[in-house]
């Protein structure tokens, strides 16, 4: 009995499932890897190694993509660089300042650090694509 129950919820959480497919063009070289985060909270945002999903991406011609598959709706936010020398974080120069190319949802900026979630942040309703460019 209640297998029969859960099915219909299954079958509703199932009809609730969105992706997002990120495209990243006018990289400066195929060296490396994109690096690209999800994220769901500001406590966490744009931390490495803190994001919801994590992914890297080869990057081919110049270009990666990326899709997050089957989300559910709610508030997303992502941050993006291209880890030119593949050692697994953004690197910066002696004053903190980022010597790879990066970005954020909603071309998000901030005059010094990261920009908050909620100026990255993006509610997820349907089928979602981007297309972003890294800032240098």
């Amino acid at each position: 009995m209640r297998t029969i129950l859960l099915l219909p919820l299954l079958y509703a959480v199932t009809l609730c499932a969105y992706d997002i497919e990120v495209t990243v063009d006018g990289l400066k070289s195929d060296d490396g890897q994109l690096s690209v985060g999800l994220y769901i909270d500001a406590e966490t945002f744009p931390d490495h190694g803190k994001e919801y999903i994590g992914r890297h991406v080869m990057i081919t011609q110049n270009r990666a993509v990326i899709t997050f598959k089957k989300l559910s709706p709610q508030d997303y936010a992502l941050a993006l660089y291209h880890d030119a020398n593949n050692n697994g974080r953004l690197d910066k120069d002696f004053l903190g300042i980022p010597t790879e190319a990066y970005s954020f949802s909603n071309g998000a900026t901030a005059l010094f650090g990261s920009p908050s979630f909620n100026k990255a942040k993006f509610t997820l309703t349907e089928d979602t694509t981007f297309s972003i460019s890294l800032d240098q």
